[in-house]
């Protein structure tokens, strides 16, 4: 017999960013507690498959329907059990593939040649040197490393005459944090603006980490008193920051990496400065051509209504269009300021991307193929300008925006990351299921008919997968079969609602790229159909509500009269 309570605490989706995703356990519990003599389920908004995986669990009979192409592929291809042999075949197979032509730079100078394998291909990218020094200073180490990532930083720049009025009208309030930041934070220089050379402030993320101390401790009662924690913290000085910035007196100048860590074979783990070497890795890597230019996310994050263009609600154009090296946002997306997916990777990750992209695309079997694309997406977030490397999860502040200082993280290595977390998931449903004929059973099937010839067949046809708008699943269904109704529906509340259009996409824009991928999940259409508060999509909170109860009008058509409903 099969490990039961293995399977049940087993976390499907850990590896994968998903949003309000809950616990297995709850909805198992749920199952037990109110559904225990039930046979089919449905879950209407199922997103990465959290409740249909516990009905599977109980024998259920199970329709999954989400609209979200991202969440029918994860729910779909997270607990499907496969060999992790064959899946390390696979990456074997993806990361040895040979590069079909040379990579060429603008001049036409070939920086690597046809043949080489694309993983070796990748690796070039962060291929980096120890620049400390051997024998007290006498020579330098030079040991050749791969770089795991590269912080980057962000100059702020604050016009003398501008900042000094502003920091002196705030003393005669009382307030001295504006002039204690300035003396203590920023650097006096003077630089071009607007074609202009003037006296101005700067200071960046790391004198911001170094100096905070120095700042409060000018005067620690007066920066007590005005932050609600009352502790001596960074976030305290960091605050005048967001303020200056937040009211345009600060700006963003330019954007660039200054530290990398490595491992040196002699002095072992370092974050070091970038060095000469690192400085013509990237100027290379800026004047390499795309091999794969139809293989780049160039959607933009737009909603398109009535002749107009709505930007994501979730974005930050003042963090996005940053003046940066290795930048993707070209002269057209500077004039017209249009965020696109690929505006939220460096040209080295783009790179990166695009070829292990390919790499994958070139797999003939179907169900191998959308593996490896579960892999692609798993840490696909980590490898974007979203990771601070601190504490608590990449991408946590849910919304577009480069930070001011990510980390630049090594494609390949969180590649390799992803299928770490995976393979230890795959191994225990891969075993799971090979134990016993009589345990968990998995037969899908995308047709409704199917499933309703087989509906009394207990192993026979036991999940169908759908991707309709909920106000159609009458439609599709017909009868009356469903006893158990198991959802968390999508919140309503333009501020409090998790943008489940807007972030999933940052994944389908990559995805939907392979065109027999979007034949089966979809495609970026599917807003117009969301159900949610969304004033960029025309949606009110009066729309959320009158289409949720439409929802569960038509629900409430297809369910027995001692059905279950748990909400």
């Amino acid at each position: 017999m099969y490990d039961e309570q293995m399977l049940k605490s087993l976390n499907v989706l850990q590896p994968f960013k998903y949003w309000a995703k809950k616990p297995l356990k709850i909805a198992l519990d749920y199952l037990s507690k109110y559904a225990s003599n039930k046979k089919v389920l449905l879950d209407p908004f199922a997103g990465s498959g959290i409740f249909p995986l516990a009905g599977l669990l109980q024998g259920m009979k199970v329709i999954y329907n989400d609209l979200n192409p991202f969440g029918l592929f994860l729910a779909r291809n997270a607990i499907i059990p496969i060999d992790p042999q064959i899946l390390q075949q696979a990456i074997d197979e993806v990361l040895q593939r040979p590069l079909p032509f040379d990579l060429k730079m603008n001049d036409g100078q070939t920086v690597i040649p046809k043949g080489t394998p694309i993983g070796e291909t990748i690796q070039w990218f962060y291929r980096s040197r120890c620049s400390l020094s051997l024998d007290a200073g006498k020579r330098k180490c030079n040991a050749e490393t791969i770089a795991d990532y590269y912080i980057w930083d962000t100059t702020y720049i604050i016009p003398q005459e501008i900042g000094d009025a502003y920091a002196q009208k705030k003393l005669e309030k009382g307030d001295r944090r504006y002039k204690i930041f300035l003396e203590t934070i920023c650097n006096r220089e003077e630089r071009i603006v607007d074609g202009q050379v003037i006296k101005v402030y700067t200071y960046t993320r790391k004198d911001l980490s170094e100096k905070w101390k120095e700042a409060f401790n000018k005067d620690p009662q007066l920066w007590m008193q005005r932050t609600s924690r009352r502790k001596q913290e960074a976030a305290a000085v960091n605050q005048i920051s967001a303020n200056l910035i937040r009211i345009k007196i600060a700006k963003r100048q330019n954007r660039a990496p200054i530290l990398k860590k490595i491992f040196c074979p002699i002095h072992q783990a370092q974050l070091l400065p970038l060095d000469e070497d690192d400085w013509q890795k990237i100027a290379q890597i800026e004047s390499i051509i795309y091999p794969f230019p139809e293989l780049l996310p160039n959607q933009p994050l737009i909603y398109k209504r009535n002749g107009q263009k709505y930007p994501f609600w979730q974005y930050r154009k003042f963090q996005t269009f940053v003046k940066e090296p290795l930048s993707t946002i070209n002269d057209t997306d500077w004039q017209d300021r249009l965020p696109r997916f690929k505006h939220y990777f460096t040209k080295r990750n783009l790179l990166a991307l695009s070829l292990l992209f390919w790499s994958i695309l070139q797999i003939q079997d179907v169900q191998i193929r959308e593996q490896m694309y579960l892999l692609f997406v798993a840490n696909l977030h980590m490898v974007a300008k979203f990771d601070r490397k601190g504490p608590g999860d990449a991408w946590a502040l849910g919304y577009y925006a480069a930070q001011d200082d990510f980390a630049e993280n090594n494609v390949l290595l969180q590649f390799m990351k992803g299928w770490h977390a995976i393979k230890k998931v795959k191994t225990s449903l891969y075993s799971a299921f090979r134990s016993t004929p009589d345990g968990f059973n998995l037969d899908e099937t995308w047709n409704p008919k199917e499933f309703l010839l087989n509906i009394n067949k207990s192993k026979m046809k036991n999940i169908l997968w759908l991707r309709k708008n909920a106000k159609d699943l009458k439609a599709a269904i017909q009868k009356r079969i469903i006893d158990v109704i198991f959802t968390d529906p999508p919140y309503k509340g333009e501020d409090h609602s998790v943008q489940y259009y807007e972030l999933s996409s940052f994944f389908i824009s990559w995805l939907t790229l392979d065109q027999k991928w979007k034949e089966r999940y979809g495609d970026m259409d599917w807003w117009k159909d969301e159900i949610i508060d969304n004033k960029r999509q025309g949606k009110s909170k009066e729309d959320y509500l009158k289409s949720l109860s439409d929802v569960f009008l038509t629900l409430d058509e297809i369910t027995k009269n001692d059905a279950v409903w748990i909400i």
